[in-house]
Order: structure tokens, then sequence, then C-alpha cells
């Protein structure tokens, strides 16, 4: 047996005692400086990190000072973490698996300021926006309570009245022109004095022998056929006359009741109905609900890449991956118990609020959910709150289905007091609600991109202010009065759609107060427009109106003219006397 080289075993024990001095010495930097690194690429803005500990026995690690910048706002951080320690599986992370049963997180906060800004140079961060006019909120416009000039209003509205009066018009013109047409087709004063020449000349022939007689017969009956023949022709064109006359004077009857119409269409249109105020809490709290959701949206987009992240796709089976020469494959055997690549099974967080403290726990944060068939969990509650009786969170980030990624989380807060809340900035009518004590709750759920959220609150305690009540009118200040009134109010909120386009239905009874405090001067000024518009309209509409019956007489000029035509024949044809004077006719000529 050969002797031991001491030489040799001090080299090698004091080799490696100077490896592992310098793996431990490196070791949290290289830790800090991975973790800085990788949370930067996931992220896409600068993630630091003061302070990175790990300890062996047992395996652990303590972070100190983890900062996330916000992408969005590069001055300022999305979270900041003061303190998070954990301990790991040793025999799962040889199988390279990160197994945590319990992870701490405390001094956790959101939106705190930089020293520096925390942007990364040529990193492309892509902000979703929402769809204009989507989610922005009804701007509040106050309803002007001036009463426009009847005159004005005219100026630049049309009135159907006169429409129809124009087309009334168009149509008698148009009908003149036809029955010109027509009636110059008709038997007129030359073929009158050609059948009085037929009837002469056929008078001749009876005096004459029997041919003659025969002759005269036979022309006097084809004389007789030819008159009744037209006669017939202008009676039917009279008949269409008389028709044609009482279609337009029935028109003109119902041109008599537009003006009515066109009353009330202006009337609803430039006078303001208590109706109008129906909206009033959609107006006076869309603006902030807008800004909530478009902030809830948004905080969802900013985390929506880390979660996404975390929970990448399984690796495949050796059935489903395809190998490249020369290169392996990463297959999944079946395990015994099988465990994620990665899996905090509960983390107990501590955040800090501007109220206090919140407190709660995070359970299964996978990057596989299906392993395990659980989702994420959370829930949070705090109670002593300053400003604040009791908060409670709680929810889910569900991905057991990977095609149908679904996020619930529900809230309810009671005794939040509220203080110096801008709901209407416009000059036109400024509102605050200076200060209310508030329950409400919110049920909240986001499935394949498309949200349904319902929240109702109860607001006790309630102060409301606006503008100069002595300067604005009479309309206002009754509606600033109304506000000033009110001691407490419910407000319902239902909103789905997606980011970019979702719909918002709000309901509150603070219309009913608006709407009763405005009732009397609403009918007033309502009264005072409807005479103003009714004289005006009147004014405008009477001179056409009156036009149309002159028009529709200068129809009956054919009338006359088809009736001085039908006399002549019918008194050639009776033998009495005619529109022309004449008393020789064919009756009593034949014995037919």
């Amino acid at each position: 047996m050969k002797m031991i080289r001491w030489q040799g075993l001090v080299s090698f024990i004091i080799i490696s005692g100077l490896i592992a001095g310098a793996w431990l010495f490196l070791i949290d930097g290289i830790i800090e400086r991975s973790i800085e690194f990788v949370g930067t690429k996931a992220v896409g803005a600068k993630v630091d990190l003061k302070k990175a500990d790990l300890s062996l026995s047992p395996l652990g690690l303590t972070l100190e000072g983890l900062e996330v910048t916000d992408p969005d706002e590069p001055m300022k951080n999305m979270v900041e973490v003061a303190h998070t320690s954990f301990l790991m599986d040793f025999g799962h992370l040889l199988h390279g698996k990160a197994i945590v049963d319990e992870m701490t997180l405390d001094g956790v906060r959101t939106g705190t300021e930089r020293k520096k800004s925390g942007a990364v140079k040529g990193a492309a961060v892509e902000k979703a926006t929402a769809k204009e006019g989507a989610s922005s909120g009804d701007t509040f416009s106050f309803p002007s309570m001036d009463i426009p000039d009847p005159k004005e209003i005219l100026a630049r509205e049309e009135l159907e009245t006169l429409k129809l009066v124009d087309i009334i018009r168009a149509d008698i013109k148009n009908g003149k022109s036809q029955w010109k047409e027509r009636i110059d087709g008709l038997p007129d004063s030359k073929k009158l004095k050609e059948y009085k020449a037929r009837f002469k000349e056929a008078k001749k022939g009876l005096k004459g022998g029997v041919l003659g007689i025969l002759g005269g017969a036979g022309e006097l009956k084809a004389l007789k056929a030819d008159i009744k023949k037209d006669i017939n022709s202008i009676k039917t064109a009279r008949k269409d006359l008389k028709s044609e006359i009482a279609n337009l004077k029935s028109r003109v009857a119902q041109v008599k009741a537009m003006p009515k119409k066109d009353l009330r269409r202006l009337k609803e249109k430039y006078s303001l109905s208590s109706g109008g105020l129906s909206n009033f809490s959609r107006m006076l709290f869309g603006g902030k609900i807008a800004e909530w959701t478009d902030t809830a949206f948004a905080w969802h987009e900013k985390l929506k890449p880390v979660i996404e992240k975390a929970m990448e796709e399984k690796p495949a089976t050796a059935k489903e991956q395809k190998s490249e020469r020369g290169k392996g494959i990463n297959v999944r055997f079946r395990e015994f118990k099988p465990m994620p690549d990665y899996l905090v099974k509960l983390a107990k967080v501590s955040a800090d609020i501007t109220a206090g403290k919140v407190s709660g726990e995070i359970k299964e944060i996978s990057s596989d959910q299906t392993i395990r068939n659980l989702p994420t969990t959370f829930n949070f509650s705090g109670d002593k709150l300053e400003g604040i009786g009791s908060l409670s969170i709680d929810g889910e980030v569900n991905r057991l289905d990977v095609s149908t990624p679904k996020n619930k989380v529900n809230m309810k807060i009671a005794g939040y007091a509220l203080k110096d809340v801008v709901l209407s900035e416009g000059a036109d009518f400024p509102v605050s609600l200076s200060k209310a004590d508030s329950d409400f709750s919110l049920k909240a759920s986001l499935i394949k991109g498309v949200l349904d959220a319902d929240f109702d609150g109860r607001f006790n305690s309630v102060s409301l202010s606006g503008g100069d009540k002595d300067g604005d009118g009479h309309l206002k200040k009754s509606l600033y009065e109304a506000l000033s009134d009110i001691r407490g109010f419910s407000l319902k909120v239902a909103l789905d759609g997606t980011r970019e386009d979702y719909k918002v239905r709000l309901s509150s009874n603070i219309d009913n107060v608006l709407k009763k405090a405005v009732g009397s001067i609403v009918k007033k000024e309502s009264a005072k427009l409807q005479q103003g518009l009714k004289s005006a309209i009147t004014e405008k509409v009477n001179g056409p109106i009156s036009k149309l019956a002159g028009d529709i007489g200068g129809l009956n000029v054919f009338d006359k003219q088809l009736s001085s035509q039908l006399g002549d024949l019918e008194g050639l044809l009776s033998g009495g006397s005619s529109k022309s004077g004449s008393k020789s006719g064919l009756k009593g000529l034949l014995p037919f």
C-alpha cells in the first residue's frame, strides 16, 4: 500500500476550498444579476435588486429591495418588494424543479417613484390603447336653458309641412300640363263645326228620293254614334279630373295637420325635458367608471406578459417533438409524483397601501396548473385601515384549460371614507363629492379577453358640491340645490365587452331626485318655447298652404272647359239649346 501523498492532498483541499469560498462569495452576486437580467427581459423594463442571500442549510434564498419598473412609466415602479424569502426542496432541485412550500413577501408596494429611469434601451413596449370612444366615458354637457329664437330655429330647420307643400305644388303643375295636353286631344269648337256641317248635309239627303233618305239616315246614324263616343270621352275625362282635384284637396287637408307634427318634433329637439335628465348619473359618474376600467385593463396588460411567461407550455413528449440531427430532445417522463417546473404552494404577502397594511395569501403559483389540477388563487384582507373599515379581495387565475384563460376577482369594501372626489371637471357643470361613507362590492371576470363586471355601491353621509349657485341660471341653481340636499344614494354598474369595445350600464336613484328638482322649470320653459314655435310655424306655412287652394282652383278651368264642350255635344245630339245657343239637333230626325 502506497503512502498518502500529503502534498497533493493538501493542494487539492486548498484549491477546493478556494473554489468553494469563491463560489460562496460570488454566488449571491450571480443570483442577483441573474434575477435582474431575467426579470428585465420578461418585463421589458429594468428590474433592480439590492441584495440576494443564498443559504445552503436549509436551502433557501432571501431577496432585499426588489424593484420592477413600470414599462409605461419608467420613472415609477410597477411593484416594489422590500423583503422576499423562501426555502426550496433540494431533492426536486436536483431534478431541475424549483418547488417552494412557503414564500414570504413583505413591504409590497405599487406605483412608487424611482430615482433613475428604468427604461431599457431598444426595448419595444407595445401599449394597448382603448378604442377611441369605447370607454372614454361621457363628457358632461349641461343642457342650455336659453330658449332659442323660434325664427332662428326655423331658419336652420326644414319644415316637413313645406316639403309636402312643394311636392303637392309640383304635382299640381305637372297635372295642369298633362290635362292641357289631354283636353287638346278631345273634341273642340272645330270638331263641333264639323259635326254641324255633317248634320246639315245629312238633313238635305232626307229631302231627296228614297236613296237620298236612306243615305241621309245612314249619315245621321254614324254622326250620332261619333257624337256619343266623344261625349263619353269628355265625361270620362271630367270624372278623372274631379277625382284628381278631390285627391289634391285631401292632400291639402293632410298638409294642414302637418304644422302640429313639426311643432312637436322641434319642441322635443330644442326644449329640455325632465326625461333628458334620466341619464344624469351616467354623465356624472361615467368618466370615473371609464377611468377605473381603463386602469384595470392597463394593469392586466402589464401583468399579462409575466403571467404568460410563467405559464409557458409544458415540454412536449418524444412523439410530439421533431429532433434535429445531432441534437437531443426534451422528454418529460412519467413521474411517480409529477410536479411542475416551478411551484410556490403558498405565498404570504404583506402589502403597504396608502390606508395601511393589507395581508393575504397566494396559493399554487405554478408553471403548469394542469399537473396538480389546481388554479392560482389569492385572498387579501385588511382592517383598522385609515379611512377604510374593512377590505377583502379574493379571486383566481385559472389556466387549467389553456384555450380558455379565466381570471376572476371579488372585492368588498366597507366604511370607505371618500373625500374630494371630482366627478365632473367641465366648466359647464363642475361637481365634486366632498365626502361620503361608502360600502361597495365588485364581482368581475375576464374570460378569453371578455370582461364581465358588476359593481354595487351604497353612499351615505354624502356631501356634493358644485359651481356658483347664484350666477348659473335657474336650472343650474335648482340642480345644485338638489345635489346639496342629497345625503345618500345608490349606484349600480354593469360592464361587459373587450378592452377595445365594452358597454357600460349605469343606474342610480340620484336621477329621480334631480328630475323632480327641475321638473317645474322644464315645464315652464317648454311651454314658452312651444308657444313661440307655434306662432313662428303658423306664420311661415299659412301663406304657402293658402296658395295651394288657389293652385288647385286652376284645375277648375279645365272642368269648365270640359263642361262647355260636353254641353255643346249634348245639345247637338238632343236638339236643345247648346252652350253656343244653337237649337238644331239630331233628336227626332231618326226613329232610334
